[in-house]
């Protein structure tokens, strides 16, 4: 009965290391060894991961390894890259090692979640690669808002991250002003590893006006938002100098002819005077050029 339970431990123990196998495989003995890198890849749907493998072979001939995923959810694809071209078998030199790609496609309508696999290797001896595919979709995160108005236009500064593990691909992202779009701009790319500026400029008049800003892929993954109103105040009047500059003038071609009146009203009577006190003659001979004039 004892010996039955160690049997039956020993099974356990052998079931165990066959299914949790390490990354680094190798086969008996030392001169083959094949491992991958690295051991987990996010991914979102629709889209392809990679992994590297390196095949190293320490025998004085040529050999020859094949390889054959005996465990991948049937809704994904995988090949083995070499050279760019998609191959079954790595031939390995002596004495050297070669490294190919394992790429695992995953479809568009792929549910979230943690997909394992298991690439068989067969050389001199079997080798069992164990990795995993973590299919998550992109979190967009934007950050607080910076607005600045500059006359008739108010200017939205932000930035914008992808927060999760993977990052963003065609993300585009819109300014609407009273429900209306304002501006908007494409970002082939937001990584996880940094932040993006965003720069967004519409037109408000005065008076209180919403606005909202809006972040998601084409595929509208991750859609995140934020919003709120922004009071523009009447702008300040500059004042008219014209209406005092016509009036000056007005004064001044007034004072003008006024002055000229005076000049002829004076001159008027000085030559009255002067008439006064001529003799006949010498008032006829003025007459007669006054009549001449």
């Amino acid at each position: 009965m004892k010996s039955g339970r160690i049997i039956s431990a020993l099974l356990s123990a052998l079931i165990l290391m066959t299914v949790f196998v390490p990354v680094l495989s190798t086969a008996s003995g030392e001169a083959q060894s094949f491992a991958i890198y690295p051991e987990k890849i996010y991914i979102v749907p629709g889209d392809s991961s990679l992994f590297s493998i390196s095949f190293l072979n320490n025998n004085a001939k040529e050999t020859t390894f094949s390889a054959d995923m005996i465990s991948l959810n049937p809704r994904m694809s995988w090949n083995l890259i070499l050279d760019n071209k998609s191959v079954k078998t790595v031939s390995v030199p002596p004495a050297s090692s070669i490294s190919a790609l394992l790429s695992i496609s995953v479809p568009a309508t792929m549910p979230i979640g943690i997909y394992s696999f298991s690439l068989k290797i067969s050389g001199d001896a079997d080798a069992y690669l164990n990795g995993s595919v973590v299919v998550e979709t992109p979190v967009l995160s934007l950050s607080s808002l910076e607005i600045r108005q500059n006359g008739g236009y108010v200017t939205f500064s932000l930035n914008i991250t992808a927060a999760g593990n993977v990052s963003a691909s065609n993300v585009v992202v819109s300014l609407y002003i009273d429900g209306k779009i304002s501006d908007s701009m494409k970002f082939d790319r937001v990584p996880t590893d940094s932040t993006l500026p965003i720069f967004m400029r519409g037109s408000m008049g005065p008076g209180t006006h919403s606005y909202k800003i809006t972040a998601a892929t084409i595929d509208g993954y991750s859609p995140v938002h934020i919003s709120g109103t922004e009071v523009i105040s009447q702008p300040a009047r500059t004042p008219s100098y014209l209406p005092y500059f016509f009036l000056f003038v007005l004064v001044a071609l007034t004072g003008v002819s006024q002055f000229i009146r005076l000049k002829r009203r004076k001159a008027r009577l000085v030559r009255a005077n002067s008439k006064i006190s001529l003799r006949p003659d010498e008032m006829l001979r003025m007459d007669s050029k006054e009549g001449e004039e």
